[in-house]
């Protein structure tokens, strides 16, 4: 059973992390004040275009999947960014950040960042 949560667990997050291996061209994204996902992406607010928006304040139930956050995410399991993260990102299992965390990144159990410019970066076993 935990055999298979874990190997579920693994993709997923690679399945979240995979749109990180993109050529390096200027971001084109979307801006809005405020997300919320309700179970996974994309039943949110940001529907289909929620990889490609940057929010201010980010909810999600579950899993949650954006272009990035300049403000607040706050997630019940994973939070997952595809640009960067500025300001604070907490969730309940993991932290994931395509590019630069400039603030805060708490989880309960990991953060990830693709360039490692992270100034706080909590996470308990």
């Amino acid at each position: 059973m935990q055999k298979k949560f874990l190997t579920t667990l693994l993709s997923l997050c690679v399945l979240l992390s995979s749109t990180f291996a993109q050529d390096e061209e200027e971001p084109d994204y979307f801006t809005s004040p405020f997300q919320f996902t309700f179970l996974f992406p994309p039943l949110s607010t940001n529907g289909f275009h929620n990889s490609r928006t940057v929010n201010k304040i980010s909810l999600n139930l579950l899993l949650g999947r954006s272009g990035g956050v300049d403000g607040v995410e706050l997630g019940g399991f994973i939070n997952s960014d595809k640009y960067f993260v500025k300001g604070m990102q907490v969730a309940g299992f993991g932290n994931i950040s395509g590019g630069s965390a400039i603030g805060a990144q708490v989880s309960g159990f990991f953060n990830y960042q693709e360039t490692l410019h992270a100034e706080h970066n909590l996470q308990a076993i």
